[in-house]
């Protein structure tokens, strides 16, 4: 409804220079609601919503470890979401990327392949997989090591080696560590079961009843990201990202 440098009403075409009389104008002549950021009035809120995040962000942990194409991409959604509300720009726009790559960008074969290779599998094995972007950053950091200890030595040609054989020499490496026999160090901590831990508390939450009569002192002034959303601010970015696709992709 924007024409110049005003505002026409699509209603009856009245035109504001100020945007807020234009908002003003639709409310009082032709009825129209704008989403406005209510306070939560729920005690039980601020835990329920957080609880929700947690289990999201296990949830997405899992779906990249089982190498899950289909739970990674509905789990983006509502990532896209809490990221929008938060103002995480960054990971606003590549979960936005994300999802638009496989929905409208990409023709069927090619979103397909993107949706199940968003993780790759090291050590092999069930459950080990990682996400692609934590695999770079590991060849990026074996690469850094590996030249920080040629010194003068260090060249184009070097790196351009050391980039091509890392991943074959870590692989040499974990081969010989699995077939030849390490007498273990007496120092060694062993490794914390925390199964009995986990069981303890279970039991102690049970003990005091429902959730929703613990208190939680920390989560007293939490809100729901997803009820902070502007929607109408939200509904103008994404036509901008639209554009912006159009134009470049």
């Amino acid at each position: 409804m924007k024409e110049d440098l005003s505002f026409s009403c699509a209603m009856c075409g009245k035109t504001y220079i100020r945007k807020t009389w234009l908002k003003k104008h639709l409310k009082e002549k032709h009825n129209w609601i704008f989403h406005e950021i209510t306070e939560l009035s729920d005690p039980d809120q601020p835990l329920t919503s957080f609880l929700r995040m947690s289990l999201l962000y296990r949830d997405t942990c899992d779906a990249y470890k089982m190498g899950d194409g289909d739970r990674i991409m509905r789990n983006a959604k509502f990532e896209w979401l809490y990221a929008s509300a938060l103002s995480h720009s960054k990971y606003k726009i590549w979960l936005w990327r994300m999802l638009t790559y496989v929905n409208s960008i990409l023709p069927p074969d090619q979103a397909f392949e993107y949706m199940w290779n968003m993780t790759v599998n090291l050590k092999g094995g069930i459950y080990n997989n990682i996400p692609n972007d934590k695999c770079v950053e590991l060849q990026v950091r074996n690469i850094k090591r590996e030249l920080n200890t040629q010194g003068a030595n260090k060249s184009f040609q070097s790196a351009k080696t050391i980039c091509m054989t890392t991943q074959v020499i870590d692989s040499i490496k974990d081969q010989l560590l699995r077939t030849t026999k390490i007498v273990k160090s007496s120092r060694h901590r062993p490794d914390v079961d925390k199964t009995v831990d986990i069981i303890t508390v279970v039991k102690s939450l049970r003990s005091k009843g429902p959730v929703s009569d613990l208190c939680w002192e920390s989560f007293s002034k939490f809100k729901d990201p997803i009820h902070q959303i502007d929607i109408l601010k939200l509904h103008e970015w994404i036509n901008e990202q639209k554009n912006i696709a159009d134009l470049y992709m």
